[in-house]
């Protein structure tokens, strides 16, 4: 993050700093009018991101680095220089509460360049993606370093996953047993 921007923030009142945060959460609506260039957009949106990250604000972090990454095509020249904000974005997107639609942040140019470099990280998110419950948690030791690094518990994941899971249900059916439910969410059932 640009560190004259991160001092600035910290010198602000408290209540000036909840009010600069709340207006950078929501700065891809809000500059949707502004007529900004592609560059312009991805200058300001990575600032905000990396301000919004070093408030611990996870949710708003990631959408705004979502909306960055975003910006970049997979033949755009410049797509190699978002490679440690897309590694960034892939833990933000784990750690946000709110955010459980993994394959859609696989699909982005941004992220797919992560095989190279950061074929862990990638190969987490589609794990989290793609995987059954039971899978996930059987993989979940090979990333044990991974996560010890960006401060994430088994625990934390595998209920992460357990959310995502539930979103995957098919909808068609709608009275689950309680043992249909446990073996898709790798859990015990009660005897």
């Amino acid at each position: 993050m640009n560190r004259r921007l991160k001092c600035r923030i910290e010198r602000l009142h408290p209540h000036a700093r909840v009010a600069y945060t709340d207006r950078a959460k929501n700065v891809v609506n809000d500059s949707a009018e502004w007529n900004l260039t592609r560059e312009e957009q991805r200058d300001l949106f990575r600032r905000v991101a990396h301000v919004l990250d070093a408030q611990q604000q996870s949710s708003s972090a990631f959408r705004v680095m979502f909306a960055y990454l975003r910006l970049f095509e997979a033949e755009d020249g410049a797509l190699a220089t978002t490679e440690t904000d897309a590694r960034r974005c892939v833990f933000l997107a784990i750690k946000a509460v709110d955010v459980i639609n993994f394959a859609e942040l696989v699909d982005l140019p941004a992220i797919k360049q992560l095989t190279k470099k950061h074929e862990k990280v990638f190969s987490l998110l589609n794990l989290l993606a793609q995987a059954t419950a039971q899978e996930f948690k059987s993989k979940l030791g090979e990333f044990k370093s991974l996560m010890e690094n960006e401060g994430l518990t088994e625990h934390e994941l595998l209920i992460k996953k357990s959310y995502v899971q539930i979103c995957t249900l098919n909808t068609q059916v709608t009275n689950f047993t309680f043992a249909e439910l446990a073996q898709l969410l790798n859990v015990s059932p009660i005897p």
